[in-house]
């Protein structure tokens, strides 16, 4: 009998110890349950708290921008800080030195280096003016020829004399194979050279010659005359006034009567219809 009951009392005893057991494994297996969702609550993000933390951020970085604002910034003037930038040119001026004679001495020197500019730029302006109107005037006033005997003139070509002026004896011309009086002088000149207006005058004349082919008269006034001859492509007509230095043609192949001499230009001086040296007058 105590065999039984002893058999019977493990057994009840061993129940007991099993149900013990498997209570004690549910309420581990809920505290592991809860555990791990509380994790994973932990781990989610909820989107309306990254939104309140976005906008709690960017008013700490407005408020931060604020704080670092420059104290000279104004709001009016369109540069930012104008006042702390240091031209080159300054001369640096500490926060202690500021409102001392010195300091005062260099701002009134930055003041007069910069006057100047100003006034060159309007002294600059007069002259521009001053050249314009000159010109204007230049250009209206009419050309004038009053040609003297104390006057020079210019070179028509700039040559070699081939032949010279000489009324008083005779000289050989080469070409012809006779000696001669010459009333002009043959410079030797390349075809296509300008030909120059040795000072101011009216057109007379142009004509063609055999011997000095196109050629061009000019009115210099005073009784003198200027003879232009072997031209081509001439610039003006007769009764135009031209001015000292312009072009009046170009030299054209020589005719005939200077084939042996090579290529020319023939220029003759009159004074009352008769001819004079044109070398003293040359300048």
């Amino acid at each position: 009998m105590r065999r039984r009951k002893a058999i019977k009392y493990l057994k009840q005893k061993s129940f007991i110890i099993v149900l013990m057991v498997c209570f004690v494994s549910a309420v581990a297996l809920i505290g592991l349950y809860r555990y791990g969702n509380d994790n994973e609550e932990e781990n989610l993000v909820d989107l309306n708290e990254m939104e309140t933390v976005s906008e709690e951020e960017n008013e700490k970085t407005e408020v931060s921008t604020e704080s670092v604002t420059a104290d000279n910034y104004d709001e009016d003037k369109v540069n930012f800080g104008q006042d702390n930038v240091m031209d080159a040119t300054d001369e640096y001026i500490s926060t202690e030195e500021a409102g001392t004679p010195a300091a005062e001495g260099a701002e009134e020197t930055a003041a007069l280096t910069e006057a100047p500019a100003e006034t060159e730029t309007e002294e600059t302006k007069d002259s521009s003016e001053a050249e314009e109107n000159e010109t204007l005037e230049t250009k209206a006033a009419p050309i004038t020829y009053n040609f003297k005997e104390s006057d020079k003139l210019l070179w028509p070509v700039e040559g070699n004399v081939l032949l010279n002026y000489n009324m008083e004896n005779t000289i050989y011309f080469a070409t012809l194979n006779q000696y001669k009086c010459n009333p002009a002088v043959i410079i030797q000149s390349d075809v296509g050279t300008p030909v120059k207006a040795v000072a101011n005058g009216k057109v007379e004349s142009i004509q063609s010659f055999a011997e000095t082919g196109n050629t061009l008269v000019m009115d210099l006034g005073n009784g003198f005359k200027a003879t232009y001859g072997q031209l081509k492509d001439i610039q003006f007509k007769a009764g135009d006034i031209v001015a000292s230095g312009q072009t009046l043609a170009y030299v054209s192949e020589t005719s005939k009567y200077y084939s042996v001499e090579g290529n020319n230009l023939y220029f003759k001086l009159t004074k009352d219809e008769s001819p004079i040296n044109p070398m003293n007058f040359f300048d």
